[in-house]
């Protein structure tokens, strides 16, 4: 966080596309130090589970980019939290899928991935809201996949996870 203070003050002494670069810097070491606390189990991240800390914490990554573009103007910080976002919910929704049903999890994931795009039309325009925007419909046609296989337990499981992939489009194209 420190280096991002540095790329701000950098910013505001005229340099600009030095701050950027610093400001790069700055999101590998975060995302470096994301990795660190869940390597040495700080903070009792060996409790959780490994897709559910991957997204909560990328997740909180992103906001604290978007908090940092918003403060200090440095561009690459909302390019790296557009990045971010749609990786962190997808993990978060895999996370909360029942323990050994991976299509249910993808499934889960593409969705919440296709709602996150759909979601970024209330973005302003710009590079940010196309990211979102690609990630959001990518999901939502690889959603169809894990689909045929989602929800096993559930009686007429195809037609719900289908169903739901359609609501998903729907909304999006509404």
């Amino acid at each position: 966080v420190l280096v991002l203070g540095v790329a701000w003050l950098l910013r505001s002494r005229g340099l600009p596309g030095t701050a950027e670069g610093v400001a790069s810097v700055a999101i590998v070491l975060l995302l470096l130090d994301v990795w660190i606390v869940r390597a040495n189990g700080l903070f009792g991240t060996d409790a959780v589970g490994t897709a559910g800390y991957t997204g909560v914490a990328l997740l909180v990554v992103a906001l604290l980019l978007l908090g940092v573009r918003a403060v200090s103007g440095i561009h690459v910080a909302a390019f790296a939290a557009a990045g971010l976002a749609p990786v962190g919910v997808f993990l978060l929704a895999f996370g909360a899928a029942p323990e050994g049903e991976f299509a249910t999890g993808a499934w889960l994931g593409c969705l919440a991935v296709s709602v996150l795009g759909t979601v970024a039309l209330l973005v302003p325009r710009g590079i940010e809201q196309t990211i979102l925007l690609a990630a959001g419909f990518t999901a939502g046609v690889l959603a169809f996949i894990p689909a045929v296989w989602a929800l096993p337990e559930t009686e007429w499981h195809q037609l719900w996870a289908f169903l739901a992939v359609a609501g998903a489009w729907l909304l999006a194209l509404v």
